[in-house]
């Protein structure tokens, strides 16, 4: 345990950004990109921070706080869910994706990247309204080379209460900063009203694929139209 939060206590040291996304359908999807300036020289007990990224690539981090495990050891156990970890690092930042999939809301509330990151998070249901709460990042606390955390949280479902800094559509958005850190975020929603405008797929070939059938559509409406202005001209 104490070697994963010097992990996160390293990739948070110089010129950390975390990029935190929430999609909320059937289940809770948590996207995490960790990135820091790849310029740092920074080293522990002589290993780089290249070195402790890609030492990290291969360790098993679980989805929740409370799993009763060893996380030091390299190994999987069957009732245990693991975060999938992907290398984003370039020649500007050095980085890691992590990605977890949550079946419902209480067992996103044991996120275990969340719980380490703030001091407080509630997620309350009642007859289909949710609501979540999270309050006061600590992680500035305890790395104080942290820029800032981005937000971004998307449902299908029907918004009902909200503090976002920004909303655009279905997706909302805070920034938290050293100067807001212990600030709250609270977001609610009713899984009995469906936003009928809703895309699920973010895929970009999905996108494309509607659009152009959306506008070969419009096209042959189009041609239709003007089909039919010609032919009663020429009955005149």
């Amino acid at each position: 345990m104490k070697k994963i939060l010097l992990f996160l206590s390293l990739l948070f040291f110089v010129g950390c950004d975390i990029n935190y996304s929430l999609v909320i359908d059937k289940n809770y999807k948590e996207n995490i990109n960790i990135t820091e300036d790849a310029s740092s020289n920074y080293g522990y007990s002589g290993m780089s921070m290249v070195d402790y990224k890609d030492y990290y690539l291969h360790k098993e981090i679980p989805y929740h706080y409370d799993d009763m495990y060893t996380p030091e050891d390299f190994e999987r156990f069957d009732d245990v869910s693991y975060y999938a970890v992907k290398d984003i690092s370039d020649y500007k930042k050095i980085g890691l994706n992590l990605k977890a999939n949550f079946k419902d809301s209480k067992d996103y509330s044991k996120s275990y990247i969340l719980r380490n990151s703030v001091k407080n998070i509630r997620v309350t249901e009642s007859d289909g309204k949710y609501r979540l709460f999270i309050n006061n990042f600590k992680v500035f606390e305890q790395y104080r080379n942290l820029n800032k955390i981005s937000i971004s949280l998307k449902t299908k479902y029907r918004v009902t209460k909200h503090n976002a800094d920004k909303v655009d559509g279905n997706n909302y958005y805070w920034t938290i900063s050293r100067d807001n850190y212990s600030k709250s975020i609270i977001f609610a929603f009713d899984t009995n009203g469906i936003i009928n405008n809703y895309v699920k797929n973010d895929n970009p070939m999905f996108t494309f694929t509607v659009c152009f059938f959306t506008l070969l559509f419009v096209f042959g409406l189009i041609c239709l139209f003007i089909k039919k202005i010609y032919n009663n001209r020429n009955k005149v």
